[in-house]
């Protein structure tokens, strides 16, 4: 045999051996595909442009349940409670002798819920997508508690006492729509997007109290309400999933 056929015979038994590398790869990863089964349980997690990790839908949980390779159902849960006071003081030195203070105490609650049912079209594909969409709540409280104390020449002048009380909840429906892909078998990396409808209604209530040490006390009290529709689209958002 010459030499140039050994060498067309060596080049061609390589590429055989390529093909059949990349045709068994083939195989192996559709059959991966074709046995491919969502874990029941996944907590979702955005990924911020730093690359940190973050809420994904809802500051307290994002939470998904699989019943099959279909059907699945995610809850975000958003808790935020917040307390603080402070004390502001100030001196002036000068023919008045002025002494003023302001003190606030405030107090803060929101909660918002979003549950929506999720379908994955063809999920034994490499990308796998899905549609979703159910109902939202929120609920958000403030009040703010307010003392004010001016004084000239060491004598009261007035004390204002006043408080803020702002309620607003809303109910609606949120939808979703997305991408995700694999890359380990409890990971995946999904690209999201969506928009949500709700109505609101707000309550705005005020209370002023002025003291006067020798002239009648004034008492101020408003209340404002507001209702309405919203649409809202949502920003694209790129997360992680850990299913266990």
């Amino acid at each position: 045999m010459k030499r140039q056929d050994k060498i067309y015979i060596l080049f061609l038994c390589i590429i055989l051996a390529f093909l059949q590398t990349g045709i068994a790869q083939e195989i192996e990863k559709s059959e991966k595909m074709e046995s491919f089964e969502f874990e029941t349980y996944s907590l979702q997690f955005r990924i911020t442009s730093n690359f940190t990790l973050s809420q994904f839908q809802g500051s307290l949980l994002s939470f998904k349940y699989h019943f099959n390779n279909q059907n699945a159902i995610r809850f975000g849960v958003g808790l935020r409670a917040q307390n603080w006071s402070d004390l502001e003081e100030q001196d002036r030195i000068a023919e008045d002798s002025s002494y003023y203070s302001v003190e606030h105490d405030n107090n803060s609650v929101s909660l918002d819920i979003t549950t929506q049912w999720l379908h994955y079209f063809r999920p034994k594909n490499v990308i796998k997508v899905y549609l979703g969409a159910g109902p939202l709540l929120f609920y958000d409280l403030n009040k703010t508690d307010a003392k004010n104390l001016d004084t000239l020449n060491n004598s009261q002048v007035y004390t204002l006492y006043s408080k803020v009380d702002r309620k607003q909840y809303g109910i609606g429906i949120s939808t979703a729509y997305g991408v995700e892909w694999f890359f380990h078998n409890h990971m995946s990396l999904l690209a999201e997007y969506g928009f949500e409808i709700y109505y609101y209604q707000l309550t705005y209530e005020t209370e002023l109290i002025r003291l006067w040490p020798e002239a009648p006390d004034i008492v101020e009290k408003r209340k404002s309400k507001e209702n309405g529709w919203v649409l809202n689209s949502s920003s694209l958002k790129f997360g992680i999933s850990i299913y266990f």
